[in-house]
């Protein structure tokens, strides 16, 4: 039971991040467009990742697609780990680094108390 609740509330919290941030992608808001643009992605690349976010979200919470699950969380801790080196080499502020610290030791409670 204490293992049930810690994955659900890892894979909410999980959630709740991608699902925002891959809003604000997709609207384009100018905190993600200055963020997007000053490492020199164009602009479109946003409304791409927010656009799998949000399926990966979705695939995360449906019940019973193991396969599909790894597929997303993998893509999820493939992209904080971009952001993470990105936010390393261009040298942004403390406050992504500890944003995408946090999200990477949820992937690890997800993984470690994975009841699926």
């Amino acid at each position: 039971m204490r293992n049930t609740i810690i994955y659900w509330v890892a894979t909410g919290l999980l959630c709740i991040g991608m699902l925002g941030s891959g809003i604000a992608q997709i609207l384009h808001l100018p905190e993600m467009n200055e963020l997007i643009t000053h490492v020199g992605y164009p602009s479109y690349f946003m409304t791409i990742i927010g656009v799998w976010k949000i399926i990966g979200v979705i695939v995360i919470l449906i019940p019973k697609f193991k396969l599909p699950k790894e597929w997303a969380y993998a893509g999820f801790l493939f992209s904080n780990d971009r952001s993470l080196i990105i936010t390393f080499s261009h040298g942004r502020c403390r406050k992504s680094y500890f944003r995408t610290i946090v999200s990477n030791h949820l992937y690890y409670y997800i993984l470690v108390f994975q009841t699926c």
